[in-house]
């Protein structure tokens, strides 16, 4: 069909094929990933959005629909009301995320080599964001349907997202901990747990 694509070998997967994609990427673009397995009613409407989000807000570093089927559902992440039908999260889950240049700046310098599942950008991204202070949103204006099945082993996608992660610099990798200790207590609370299941808890993290 037709637009511009680059040719990826099938074992590259999502890491690898993000990698190669980072890399095509003029330095001062935006970029809007999208899982293929993702569904919405109205993907002009969707795309329309984004770009006024990221036009409008400057401050804000990486943006997500509202997703059902994610493994962090809003109720769990959401910290802040941020206006214009956007709250600040914890997480964002990379199903449908758009990111702004200097995230996929910090991002084209991580190795994807041995993370080609790629799980774990997302929490890169993250905790770039917190570092350097840019907002990570969820858009409730916009949602998207998600199926709930994976073609992969969540273990081998687990051990990648652990070995990728240790590229995080000192200040990221506090963050990154710190964002998964509040998520955890507010799963707790929403659940009304005393804590997380560890089945649950390795599931998310």
């Amino acid at each position: 069909g037709p637009g511009i694509w680059i040719q990826c070998p099938n074992t590259d997967y999502f890491g690898r094929k993000f990698n190669t994609l980072l890399n095509h990427l003029l330095p001062e673009c935006t970029l809007l990933l999208v899982q293929a397995d993702a569904i919405s009613s109205d993907w002009p409407k969707l795309i329309r959005r984004y770009r006024h989000v990221m036009r409008e807000r400057p401050d804000v570093g990486l943006w997500s629909p509202n997703i059902d089927n994610s493994a962090f559902p809003t109720s769990w992440v959401s910290i802040a009301n941020s206006g214009d039908g956007l709250v600040a999260v914890l997480q964002t889950d990379a199903i449908v995320l758009g990111m702004n240049p200097d995230v996929l700046d910090r991002l084209r310098s991580f190795d994807y080599g041995a993370n080609n599942l790629g799980w774990g950008l997302d929490w890169a991204a993250v905790s770039f964001c917190s570092s350097v202070g840019l907002c990570v949103v969820r858009d409730l204006k916009e949602s998207i349907s998600h199926p709930i099945s994976r073609g992969y082993y969540s273990t081998q996608a687990h051990m990648q997202m652990d070995e990728f992660l240790l590229q995080l610099n000192e200040s990221e990798t506090a963050i990154f901990a710190s964002l998964k200790k509040r998520i955890s207590t507010n799963i707790a609370k929403r659940l009304g747990l005393n804590h997380v299941r560890a089945d649950l808890h390795r599931e998310m993290f």
